[in-house]
């Protein structure tokens, strides 16, 4: 049995050998249905800068039909189409100008958190330092209320988010900072 190719373009199949391959792709129909097929993804401003470079065609605007009509040298944009056309360009300018606009906003909004995620790190460093120095020179008989404020003030400045993180609803439990209530429930852990 022979093999058989199948053209996508002109939805036909024959028997394939490199002869009859060679006068299909070179034949005036596949011609004309790869060329209807490519058309078919061009955007409206190319389309609209070849319509308008054709004079239009007397023949389609007289009767509303052309025989050559995918092949016409001539341009068959009516008033609709033409105005359609016009309307697509706009909205899709507005698209890019909204994109861009989305893009530049996020831009400045990162550059924003990525100053306060500094100044952050600045005070957290600063806090830390300070906890440091004070846990050299802290007493023996503090009482159970002073620990508890130590503590506190521990994990604020220790396991605190930055300002970008805060708005984040979801975040993963190893992110998440811990509360009082979990590091004094946790008593003495034993590691290894």
């Amino acid at each position: 049995m022979a093999r058989t190719y199948y053209c996508d373009y002109c939805q036909r199949s024959f028997t394939d050998n490199a002869q009859n391959r060679k006068k299909h792709i070179n034949g005036v129909q596949h011609k004309r249905m790869m060329k209807l097929h490519y058309d078919s993804f061009k955007d409206p401003e190319t389309i609209l800068v070849e319509e308008s470079a054709k004079k239009p065609c007397r023949k389609f605007h007289q009767t509303g039909h052309c025989e050559f009509h995918p092949n016409c040298r001539f341009s068959h944009l009516n008033e609709e189409r033409l105005n359609d056309l016009h309307r697509q360009i706009h909205e899709k300018r507005n698209q890019e100008e909204a994109k861009k606009k989305l893009i530049k906003e996020t831009k400045r909004k990162v550059d924003c958190d990525e100053l306060n995620i500094d100044q952050w790190l600045a005070k957290r460093t600063k806090v830390k330092g300070e906890n440091e120095q004070t846990s050299v020179t802290e007493k023996n008989e503090e009482t159970e209320t002073a620990i508890v404020n130590k503590i506190k003030e521990k994990l604020k400045a220790n396991w605190s988010l930055p300002p970008s993180l805060q708005a984040v609803i979801s975040l993963p439990p190893s992110v998440i900072p811990p509360t009082l209530e979990d590091v004094l429930s946790s008593g003495e852990v034993q590691w290894g």
